[in-house]
């Protein structure tokens, strides 16, 4: 019975221990300051930070790229061991935006013609290039030449319209996710909120980074499809052929 007792309360006592431990340890967290950028390693490419930027970005602008280029180098560290243990996360959260895309009514069929599109686009411009290549040295006479640099032109000509066809599909696409994201704003709300703080840790980090390797801030340039960010000024809009935003740093907006 003795023995029991002695159990019983040292199991309270080390209950009790732990649970003020991890009081403690939440108190502490409360007055410590987060960081406004990433830990990235000593010395980060800066070119990979502007690219994982314009990968991440571009999901809150529904230009959905390929993560799978970056996992590998990230997960080995090559933006630091803080940001690798983040990608996990933001991974997951880019597969859930891609996936839930496919159930918009409409937004399925707007994806599938842009590929049509763009791979008609590419073959036919490939197509015109060989021609332009070889033309001159397969055809036997003035005329056959005319008629290879006739259909190099229609080509090119056919493969620029698919491409522009291909660029309209995609703003549609863009267009109907944005509506959709608008009606249904607990769909997307705190995927988006959270890739968006990601990015503006990024861009905190770019500035950090670069300035922190002697390079002029005011020099230092990169594109984003969106302009909404804290610590940026815009040095080049958007065209008709150019989606995105050309920005650099405003000094004046970098917590640092």
């Amino acid at each position: 019975m003795r023995n029991f007792v002695i159990l019983y309360c040292r199991e309270i006592f080390i209950t009790m221990f732990l649970d003020l431990k991890e009081r403690v340890k939440l108190e502490m967290k409360k007055h410590v300051k987060e960081k406004p950028f990433y830990d990235l390693g000593k010395k980060p490419h800066l070119d990979s930070i502007k690219s994982v930027i314009l990968l991440l970005d571009g999901y809150l602008a529904w230009f959905f790229d390929d993560p799978a280029p970056f996992s590998q180098a990230i997960r080995q560290g090559a933006l630091g061991r803080e940001f690798a243990l983040e990608w996990r996360k933001i991974e997951k959260v880019l597969q859930k935006i891609a996936y839930s895309v496919r159930l918009i009514p409409d937004a399925k069929k707007h994806i599938f013609m842009q590929g049509v599109y763009r791979i008609l686009s590419f073959l036919l411009i490939t197509i015109a290039f060989g021609l332009a290549i070889t033309g001159p040295y397969i055809s036997g006479s003035l005329t056959a030449f005319m008629y290879i640099n006739a259909a190099t032109i229609i080509l090119v000509n056919l493969g620029g319209l698919f491409l522009v066809l291909s660029w309209k599909e995609g703003k549609r696409f863009a267009e109907i996710l944005d509506q959709y994201s608008r009606t249904h704003p607990e769909k997307f709300k705190l995927k988006r909120d959270y890739l968006r703080s990601v990015v503006q840790k990024l861009i905190y980090s770019l500035a950090y980074y670069a300035k922190k390797q002697g390079k002029d801030l005011d020099k230092v340039k990169f594109k984003l499809f969106n302009a909404f960010y804290r610590g940026i000024a815009i040095v080049k809009k958007p065209k008709w052929f150019r989606k995105r935003y050309i920005v650099k740093f405003n000094p004046s907006e970098l917590p640092f």
